[in-house]
């Protein structure tokens, strides 16, 4: 099976995940909706789906495609300071909560390079 096509699925599952998890967390920072136990809940559930889509993309990219999952790693430890800091300080409306949410996006930034860097590694081999 082609590399890039074997990372299909866990790619459409890493943008699900952080879909889910962006829209959830802007309607909580902008009041969209009332931050319920259950909507909170469901925003962390989704940041963890993200968390494991890029570990399993990092780890399978590592396989398919050696040296180009530095950015997933990356990626990885980007997304694990960013849950450090929305799980142990309060983060709604201030300051800590758009750096949870730049760090968020650059998590993601990062993650579409590495898939990128493996769709080009895999084409070239």
């Amino acid at each position: 099976m082609n590399p890039p096509q074997n990372l299909k699925f866990t790619t459409m599952f890493l943008r699900t995940a952080f879909l889910l998890a962006l829209l959830l967390g802007l309607g909580d920072m902008f009041g969209l909706w009332p931050a319920t136990r259950l909507l909170v809940d469901a925003h962390i559930i989704a940041g963890l789906l993200f968390l494991g889509s890029v570990w399993a993309l990092a780890t399978k990219v590592n396989k398919t495609a050696p040296g180009a999952a530095g950015p997933l790693w990356a990626a990885l430890f980007v997304i694990l300071v960013g849950a450090v800091i929305a799980l142990f300080m309060k983060i709604s409306g201030n300051l800590l909560g758009i750096l949870h949410l730049v760090l968020m996006l650059l998590a993601m930034g990062m993650a579409e390079m590495g898939i990128a860097r493996a769709k080009r590694r895999a084409a070239s081999a």
